[in-house]
């Protein structure tokens, strides 16, 4: 029951940061452009930084005891006739972890930029004016 669960989020974060990582620059280049809302370069650029940030701090924290590097890890998870199926089997373990880690701080990133975009919209003026404070009498 969990593994299917599993697989999709791997497939959707395989989907979601490449797709991050192509609209970010696109986005960001729009907005530098034109200078218009840049909220789809904020939302994508913050669920990269997520991504990054919470994948690293799984690889760094909760998988401590894991010796082998990164790279060599990616390898050991599709290579059973180099590795040895105990260790192929680990290896795939841990970088499901790391994705799965990655897919929900980057949508959290992406959730907390969108929420502050709605917020930054709604307290400004057209022509990018903050309303100013009502002073009582």
């Amino acid at each position: 029951m969990l593994l299917p669960l599993v697989q999709f989020l791997v497939l959707l974060t395989v989907m979601l940061l490449p797709a991050a990582a192509i609209a970010f620059p696109i986005l960001l280049f729009g907005y530098l452009a034109r200078r218009t809302h840049g909220r789809g370069a904020l939302i994508s650029g913050c669920f990269l930084a997520g991504a990054l940030l919470s994948g690293e701090a799984v690889w760094r924290l909760a998988l401590a005891d894991w010796t082998l590097p990164f790279w060599t890890t990616v390898e050991a998870s599709g290579n059973a006739m180099k590795f040895g199926h105990p260790l192929e089997h680990a290896a795939e373990n841990n970088l499901c972890a790391v994705i799965v880690a990655a897919l929900f701080g980057g949508l959290l990133g992406a959730a907390a930029a969108a929420l502050a975009a709605r917020m930054i919209r709604k307290f400004t003026l057209p022509g990018g004016r903050r309303p100013s404070p009502v002073h009582p009498g």
